[in-house]
């Protein structure tokens, strides 16, 4: 054992003498100026030898993290660029109830609703609560975590949260228009010969004291109304006559800093003249947007006390074909100027300023927000689009369309012929 130690010392120390006289005649070679590289002073070979086998290391480690960043940024890009055009039936579920019934999201379920009731179903397709009823045409509005169904031309309104109906509320005159708020605060335009009446209701269906009453002779008949989602501010569109001529305008009602202002008016927007406003709505509690028959308007209400209009968006005299919208963002579908009859679809943001544009060639019966995803579809075909302009998906399903309903960018939902199916696109 002692010999073997003997022979190791020897050898370290044969091996430092060759290090200190090959050092040396390099220094001789410089001048006497030492070869050893500044700030490794005081090194011993061991030492010296042992930092190298540290920075390879670290430099084998840095390159292997690039590597391994690098391939997740290529494929996430994939992920979320990817256009697929096939799928496959992950599962089917029969859906009880009315053939004649409609279908949206709602809070991460699938809200169905018909004359005879609504239900709700969960993403595996189990029913959660269903809620009788009896409506000639109901007409339904989601916002945050609440709907509410009512009845156009009728007398009931149904409100839902995500446990189900929260209450109900019967009006002494006929529902035109309807909006909910997202703590379940509705609004409802009524119906008179001479007068128009906006009501509200909390969530459990209780009449709130604020009511708008206007005379048509005077104020005119309010065509559409939107809620902001806090519940404090109203936007109504009117079409009225001055002059023999059908003239229209957009008012803003506030009911919180509004309360010392005449009627609670806060703004009055007169720019329209003849062109009709189809639709108004809140995008946030800041900003709003009003579709016309010839140009859409984004509106600013930081100054709660005085709207302004932010963006106005015309189409050189193009006709409008299709508007809708989201919590977030604004679309219309215009006719093109090609022969082939295509049409252009233009998606905008909250303050008006264009996200992207897309030509749609493709016949559709439907054209809708779904969360950030744009859909167009018709009884057999559909068009995906992310919140980038991307194609998502693009070709026929199979059976019949009545809703898609994208879960994720490779997951939605179809449902057609009382049948809900989960797709898995690839």
């Amino acid at each position: 054992m002692a010999d073997t130690n003997d022979y190791f010392r020897e050898k370290k120390k044969s091996l430092l003498r060759r290090r200190i006289i090959q050092g040396t005649t390099e220094d001789e070679g410089n001048g006497g100026v030492s070869a050893v590289p500044e700030g490794a002073e005081g090194e011993t070979p061991l030492e010296e030898l042992l930092a190298r086998r540290r920075k390879k290391k670290l430099l084998g480690a840095l390159l292997l993290t690039l590597c391994a960043v690098l391939g997740a940024v290529l494929v996430w890009y994939y992920l979320n660029h990817r256009t697929y055009s096939s799928y496959t039936v992950s599962w089917q579920r029969s859906l009880e109830g009315s053939s004649m019934a409609e279908y949206s999201a709602f809070n991460g379920c699938i809200l169905k609703y018909s004359r005879d009731g609504a239900a709700c179903y969960d993403s595996s397709g189990e029913m959660i609560w269903n809620q009788g009823y009896e409506m000639k045409e109901p007409i339904l509005q989601i916002c945050g975590e609440y709907a509410v169904i009512a009845d156009q031309q009728g007398y009931s309104v149904y409100i839902f949260g995500p446990e189900g109906c929260t209450g109900q509320a019967t009006t002494t005159l006929p529902i035109t228009r309807a909006q909910i708020a997202s703590q379940g605060v509705v609004a409802v335009i009524l119906e008179d010969s001479r007068s128009n009446t906006i009501a509200f209701y909390d969530r459990t269906g209780t009449a709130l004291e604020i009511e708008i009453k206007t005379l048509i002779d005077e104020y005119g008949y309010p065509l559409d109304i939107g809620l902001s989602p806090d519940g404090q501010q109203l936007a109504v569109a009117y079409i009225y006559m001055d002059a023999g001529t059908m003239m229209n305008k957009v008012v803003f009602y506030n009911f919180d800093v509004g309360k010392n202002q005449q009627d609670r008016v806060v703004g009055i927007f007169m720019e329209y003249e003849s062109a009709m406003i189809g639709e108004v709505t809140f995008m946030g509690n800041d900003r709003a947007c009003a579709f016309a028959d010839d140009r859409v308007d984004f509106y600013s209400l930081q100054n709660a006390l005085s709207p302004q209009l932010i963006q106005s968006v015309t189409y050189e005299g193009r006709e409008i074909d299709s508007v809708f919208y989201s919590d977030s963002c604004a679309a219309v579908i215009v006719a093109g100027s090609g022969a082939d009859g295509s049409r252009q679809l233009h998606v905008y943001d909250a303050q008006g300023q264009e996200l992207f544009t897309k030509d749609v060639v493709m016949a559709y019966s439907h054209a809708e927000f779904c969360g950030d995803y744009v859909l167009l579809y018709n009884d057999t075909n559909c068009q995906i689009y992310d919140p980038n302009g991307s194609m998502v998906y693009q070709g026929t399903l199979e059976g019949t369309i009545t809703k898609c309903i994208p879960v994720s960018r490779s997951r939605i939902f179809q449902i057609g012929g009382q049948v809900l199916s989960e797709l898995r696109l690839r």
